[in-house]
């Protein structure tokens, strides 16, 4: 009698079956890698398109008490902003709508620790071009450089 133990050609040696999940792996890594980087190559470009058309400033004048936000959509779309200051005891939150606008809002003086505890934040909402977006920028002072706006697309 053979006391060899029956292998049914179904089952496959383990060998075989550890290289059919390495390949399994290795090629589900790469579509994730091609998927993601074209995500990320097009959110990239949607955000280079929003820095050359939005742009959001705010100056604190000392003198004068006052922090002046302003909005520029170089694109014309008349769409709802929301402009926002966080860290405050009382909030502040306006809303626009059209291309551009100037506001101003009272401050007694420079906060001191600094102007990133009062982050600007705009919301605009259904934008033609762009969907529904988010800026985040800080105060700085006039002659001082502007800071970096931070330019995000809300998923749709």
């Amino acid at each position: 009698m053979d006391s060899t133990p029956n292998q049914s050609s179904s089952n496959g040696s383990p060998y075989a079956k550890k290289i059919f999940a390495a390949i399994a792996v290795a090629a589900l890594f790469v579509t994730a890698g091609v998927v993601l980087t074209s995500f990320e190559s097009d959110s990239q470009d949607v955000v280079d398109m929003m820095r050359e058309n939005i742009s959001i400033d705010a100056i604190y004048y000392g003198t004068q008490n006052k922090v002046v936000i302003t909005y520029n959509d170089l694109t014309g779309a008349h769409t709802p902003v929301f402009v926002e200051v966080l860290g405050l005891a009382e909030s502040y939150r306006e809303s626009f709508e059209g291309p551009q606008f100037e506001t101003a809002i009272g401050f007694a003086s420079a906060p001191k620790y600094g102007w990133s505890i009062h982050p600007i934040i705009v919301d605009v909402l259904d934008h033609p071009e762009f969907g529904s977006i988010q800026l985040k920028t800080e105060v700085h002072q006039p002659g001082e450089p502007e800071p970096r706006t931070i330019y995000v697309k809300n998923p749709d």
